[in-house]
């Protein structure tokens, strides 16, 4: 399902009314995305069966991505010219090989890329991923910590197998703000680790998290914010839930 929300800000940062002719664009060029999408699903649908036989088996020892949401698209207009755009993706895994009497082990990997236009520079991407059962417990998160960097390559520990990899390119900063004793990770990654401010346009962060569920449903919420100068602030929220009481494999 293609996702889009377009927002019209003045030169203050203040909302203003959608025109015509920005809604009119939209449509014409979410057609076009979509046609594209359904191009490479069914390029992907080819491959992949040929390998399902070997796949089916692999998974029984890993983690499996059981559920994902693609184009979550928030534009951002300034005087009905776009300005800023934030594409958020997310996929939730589940940990086939740990075994527990209490619990499940999931884990949910977003994906966002700001981008930004007309002089306009991207400044921030602030992912929060909320775990709300009471019974359920945030287990493991990356990236971890506070740090300057260019890169990440890192996994999750046990029981999670997965892995988290970026290159920014240039150094950025990330701020962790997680919390185990109120089962949240949030990060938000700025524009610069030094003093030198820099246009994030085109970056991409995909942070996890990995939580120990119990009962029949994994659940998690998902929100993203994206700011850019002029006070114009992008941000797409998600219900994350997943029956595992009747998946099969």
């Amino acid at each position: 399902m293609f996702l889009l929300i377009i927002s019209n800000f003045d030169e203050n940062g203040n909302s203003i009314p959608n025109t015509k002719e920005m809604l009119l664009q939209e449509v014409l060029n979410t057609q076009s995305e979509i046609i594209d999408i359904e191009n490479e699903i069914n390029q992907e649908k080819n491959t992949t069966d040929a390998s399902t036989f070997i796949t089916n088996n692999k998974v029984k020892a890993e983690s499996v991505r059981v559920k994902n949401k693609y184009d979550l698209v928030e534009k951002g207009y300034r005087l009905g010219l776009l300005v800023a755009r934030m594409d958020t993706d997310w996929h939730l895994y589940k940990q086939n090989s740990e075994k527990s009497k209490k619990y499940d082990y999931f884990t949910l990997k977003p994906i966002t890329q700001v981008t930004s236009y007309k002089g306009i520079w991207a400044r921030s991407i602030y992912t929060n991923i909320d775990i709300p059962a009471d019974t359920d417990h945030l287990d493991d998160w990356g990236p971890m910590g506070d740090k300057g960097t260019s890169s990440v390559n890192l996994s999750l520990g046990y029981p999670f197998s997965l892995g988290i990899s970026m290159n920014f390119g240039e150094n950025l900063k990330i701020d962790d703000r997680s919390s185990l004793a109120y089962d949240y990770a949030r990060w938000q990654l700025n524009d610069g680790a030094t003093d030198l401010n820099r246009n994030i346009s085109g970056k991409t962060f995909n942070p996890a998290a990995g939580w120990a569920s119990t009962g029949t449903y994994a659940r998690a919420g998902l929100t993203v914010i994206g700011k850019f100068d002029n006070y114009i602030t992008l941000t797409t929220k998600s219900d994350v839930s997943y029956d595992y009481n009747k998946a099969t494999y």
